[in-house]
């Protein structure tokens, strides 16, 4: 999350999480920016990666993982409030098989 947006989360939240997994810079992508310029030299060949995302980052974090050479398939994964809250994502490398819904190839 972008670092002024960390004041309006709820006490439980903003005085407990460590402030370093809270704070994703000025945009709130920094941490996504780390980890997707080094995903493709971690993710095995028929690996997946699963990001967890925030409250509107679904395109940005998309465009850094297509930026960084990654396959993002389909739209994230819901959560059970209906946001998009799971990005899968796979090396470029990788056949185009579609993920099901406990991530496995189908």
């Amino acid at each position: 999350m972008a670092t002024e947006e960390i004041a309006t989360l709820p006490p439980e939240v903003r005085n407990h999480d460590p402030l370093f997994a809270l704070d994703g810079g000025v945009d709130g992508l920094d941490a996504y920016r780390a980890i997707a310029s080094d995903l493709p030299q971690l993710i095995a060949p028929t690996g997946i990666a699963i990001l967890e995302l925030g409250d509107g980052q679904e395109a940005a974090v998309a465009e850094l993982a297509r930026n960084a050479g990654l396959i993002v398939n389909a739209a994230a994964r819901r959560d059970l409030s209906g946001r998009p809250r799971a990005l899968v994502i796979h090396p470029g490398g990788r056949s185009k098989k579609t993920l099901g819904s406990a991530g496995e190839p189908h």
